[in-house]
């Protein structure tokens, strides 16, 4: 198994806001991401579905690595705004309740979201 790089979390990002916009679908851009970056495919799915739920106030169905989040967070932030990261903060607090009702709690769900909502509270 290959380690996530940040170049396949990037990949997936770029390629989650074409999904989420209508211009690619998934598996086109999940396709592209594997043969680029190596990425497995259901690895590059389950990154680019991740994006597309924080863009659309979705429900993120498989887990992702907390870098990936942090970056995500981060990057919808410089992107669309506050208003969209309140949007992807909450996905992420949803996620969160959700692992917790699995008994396979994803704490930095909760700890990422909490940390960049709280950056907006002072004054970002």
């Amino acid at each position: 198994m290959t380690a996530m790089t940040k170049e396949m979390i990037v990949a997936c990002y770029r390629g989650g806001v074409m999904v989420c916009n209508g211009e690619t679908l998934l598996h086109r851009e999940r396709d592209r991401i594997v043969e680029n970056t190596g990425m497995n495919q259901a690895s590059a799915s389950y990154y680019l579905s991740a994006v597309d739920a924080l863009l659309s106030n979705g429900d993120i169905q498989k887990d992702i690595n907390k870098t990936a989040v942090d970056t995500y967070l981060s990057r919808i932030k410089e992107d669309y705004g506050k208003d969209a990261l309140v949007i992807a903060a909450g996905v992420c607090l949803r996620r969160f309740e959700e692992t917790k009702k699995l008994g396979n709690t994803c704490y930095y769900y909760k700890r990422l979201a909490e940390k960049h909502l709280s950056e907006l509270d002072n004054g970002e």
